[in-house]
């Protein structure tokens, strides 16, 4: 885990008593996904990245603004 992973995994836990994987990839097939148009985002949205569903190799959090960590 990287700190970042950590402190992301620590809010998810405190918060919803979530737990993630370290995978973002298996954070993505565990995670009820809705499909939202860029633009559409809310705060607290998570967004993942990869070139196929398949493929997922990053995740952030949508922070507002049009900014995410």
């Amino acid at each position: 885990f990287l700190r970042t992973n950590l402190w992301i995994w620590d809010i998810f836990k405190k918060a919803a008593n979530i737990n993630f994987t370290h995978s973002s990839s298996e954070q993505y097939k565990s995670s009820l996904v809705d499909n939202v148009k860029r633009g559409d985002e809310q705060p607290g949205d998570l967004i993942f990245f990869g070139p196929n569903v398949a493929e997922i190799h990053h995740v952030a959090i949508v922070s507002g603004n049009g900014k995410m960590i």
